[in-house]
């Protein structure tokens, strides 16, 4: 349930409607002639299980702001993450983005990212890599405890074609 909201939301904002992602109104205009410029938000438990990680928890939010210019999808979003599992594994992260930097068509994001693997299970290289039956139960298992730090710029070229920068330190 966890990755299927968050691939919900990270899909392209269009708006007023446009293009396949999910879409946020246009501003409209208010009975004194301005922008109604609020912005719209979203909060959702997150609740799972898995047979490895056990019972999962936590909450996802956000907030978007309305951009006035038509060409932008929003003029600003935030969202975060507190995830956590009874068996240890932790995915906590803050999230910002910001489309049209400096006046431009360039989209930048951000991301900071803990993430806790309690048990990432690992069997080798394909089915007929040799398992020891001497081993102890941990032994085909790793940890990966760590702070990520993501940056991202893109630009739309041509149609869905974008150029990409990704820039991401895991400490």
């Amino acid at each position: 349930m966890n990755l299927a909201l968050l691939t919900a939301f990270s899909q392209p904002v269009q708006a007023g409607g446009g293009g396949g992602g999910p879409a946020i109104p246009p501003p409209e205009v208010g009975e004194d002639g301005e922008l109604d410029m609020r912005p719209a938000w979203i909060a959702v438990p997150l609740l799972s299980y898995d047979s490895t990680l056990l019972f999962g928890y936590g909450g996802f939010g956000g907030v978007i702001w309305p951009s006035a210019d038509p060409e932008q999808p929003f003029a600003f979003r935030i969202s975060g993450q507190y995830y956590k599992t009874t068996g240890g594994y932790a995915n906590h992260f803050f999230r910002f983005e910001i489309p049209g930097i400096l006046g431009t068509k360039w989209r930048w994001r951000s991301d900071v990212r803990y993430v806790n693997w309690t048990q990432a299970p690992y069997y080798g290289i394909g089915n007929s890599t040799p398992v020891s039956k001497e081993a102890e139960e941990e032994y085909y298992e790793y940890t990966k405890i760590g702070v990520r730090f993501n940056q991202n710029i893109r630009r739309q070229i041509y149609g869905d074609w974008e150029l990409f920068y990704l820039s991401l330190i895991h400490i």
